[in-house]
């Protein structure tokens, strides 16, 4: 082999097996060859693309642009524009946000230019989280400063006050001391939620059995929530200790239940749930104010009017509140995050418009059971897929393409379909769909369930699984009892998907 086909074999090597996409045009932004990554990236075959324009992944705004320097490039140059950010387009009409660098390379027919795009949704998705962790810091240190200092503040008062009521003769001025002393503890009350945020309040944390101060506080909270919400308690069994205040933990919990009252104004049903977890990488690329390790985590679960994406991402702020008309102050849900993180957890909210919401609070488990307890092999489950054919049922095409490429991994052959029409069509021309996997909301409402239905009635040999973030038994209690509805509550690492559908598609081999 002589240098030149050694360096030729080397080059297509590298082009072929880059994990970013590759393609070459003409000076006139003719695609003339991609690489694999490339169709993965944008979802095209490849004679979807030879040939075609650099706009048909690049909207055509800024591919006119690109290709104007490409025929403006001097011919010794190469363009090293790495960090360009672009808007990239793929298939489905999604658009992301991608890195472009261009170089030149000059032939005897004309300069050809390699264009290499990077997909920078994951960098986002942690830039996003690390500007929250931030924002919450920053309203954490400006929480416990004015707290400080209120509540020196409040002593003054407090203290006048009652020497005050003791000087005077009793009479109608002590009515009026009494009520500006009970105005005043009330300060002192909002005044320990700020500090419970920015985590300067004193904890003492025992052992605890989370369930058992669930059952415990169960009678009281539904007899002050009244009938018109059914509350229902899903707990895991062998659930780990944890380290935590008590006190604490039940007014985390009774705010987290008057918080899914308020959002029932009509009533609704309420689901407290407890589970074993283990946070991963996966996890920490959303959540930057948690470590890995063994948690147990703890959701309060309704059916109410959900949050937009906007009041999601301000939730545990201090101060703010959508309860402007009822007087709302905006600290329930801010002392709940910081009891969490002071505890060395964390706290999440996932939440649908029309649906429900889940708020969900992550305790480090006690380490004594952690180093007791039979860690999980995640080698022996993962990658267990034979090359079964599982249908992913989203409407959100990033969630798609991440359940899809989760799959992949796990060893299956995917299809994907943005509604339930696409899928009963593609069940009907697919026999060989052993398994469907379906989001419980699609086009903001809960149709999953009622996709599932249609598929055991039509096609009896498919699997199905439903995942979801509000637990599914709250929107239809004539299926609770239902074996067969099997459920994958989201947020959901790798492991439980891969232990889930091989346990699914197990049981219908069998």
């Amino acid at each position: 082999m002589t240098g030149a086909t050694l360096d030729a074999a080397v080059l297509n090597a590298v082009f072929d097996s880059a994990a970013e996409a590759m393609v070459v045009t003409d000076r006139y932004g003719r695609m003339l060859r991609v690489n694999a990554a490339t169709l993965r990236m944008f979802g095209h075959k490849t004679e979807e693309i030879l040939g075609a324009s650099l706009s048909l992944l690049i909207p055509r705004g800024r591919s006119r642009r690109a290709v104007h320097d490409m025929q403006s490039y001097p011919a010794e140059t190469i363009l090293g524009a790495a960090g360009t950010e672009v808007e990239a387009r793929r298939k489905d009409g999604s658009r992301f946000s991608a890195g472009l660098s261009v170089g030149r390379v000059t032939c005897e027919d004309g300069p050809l230019f390699v264009v290499i795009l990077h997909d920078l949704t994951q960098r986002k998705a942690v830039e996003r989280a690390l500007e929250r962790a931030r924002r919450m810091e920053s309203v954490g240190r400006l929480s416990g400063t004015l707290a400080h200092d209120f509540k020196n503040m409040l002593t003054v008062i407090i203290g006048n006050l009652e020497l005050l009521e003791r000087r005077i003769p009793p009479g109608a001025e002590n009515e009026l001391i009494q009520d500006a002393l009970d105005a005043a503890q009330t300060g002192v009350d909002l005044t320990d939620s700020l500090m419970g945020f920015s985590r300067h309040r004193n904890l003492a944390p025992r052992r605890l059995d989370i369930n058992a101060i669930v059952e415990r506080g169960s009678a009281l909270m539904r007899r002050s929530l009244g009938p018109d919400i059914d509350v229902t308690l899903q707990l895991a069994g062998e659930l780990w200790p944890v380290k935590a205040d008590a006190s604490q933990l039940r007014s985390a919990l009774i705010n987290l239940v008057l918080n899914a009252q308020e959002a029932m104004p009509e009533g609704g049903r309420l689901m407290i749930r407890t589970e074993n977890t283990e946070i991963d990488d996966a996890f920490l690329a959303q959540e930057l104010d948690i470590q890995p390790g063994s948690y147990v985590r703890i959701s309060v679960c309704d059916t109410g009017i959900g949050m937009d994406e906007e009041t999601q991402l301000r939730a545990f702020e201090p101060l703010f509140t959508t309860k402007q008309k009822t007087g709302g102050m905006g600290l329930g849900l801010a002392s709940v995050y910081g009891f969490a993180l002071h505890s060395g957890g964390h706290a999440t909210i996932y939440s649908e418009p029309g649906v429900g919401t889940t708020v969900s609070l992550y305790l480090p488990a006690d380490e004594a059971a952690e180093q007791n307890r039979i860690a999980p092999q995640p080698a022996a489950g993962m990658g267990a897929g034979d090359g079964q054919v599982v249908l992913v049922v989203e409407d959100r095409p990033e969630l798609r393409r991440s359940t899809l490429a989760r799959l992949e991994a796990l060893g299956y052959a995917t299809l994907g379909a943005a509604d339930t029409e696409e899928a009963l069509a593609l069940l009907g021309a697919r026999p060989d769909i052993a398994l469907v996997l379906t989001d419980l909301v699609i086009g903001e409402e809960p149709r999953g369930l009622a996709l599932t239905e249609r598929i055991r009635e039509r096609f009896p040999h498919v699997r199905t699984l439903l995942a979801t973030g509000c637990t599914q038994e709250l929107h239809n209690p004539l299926r609770a009892g239902d074996a067969d509805l099997q459920i994958l509550h989201k947020p959901y690492r790798q492991i439980e998907l891969a232990a889930r559908l091989d346990h699914l598609l197990g049981r219908a081999s069998a």
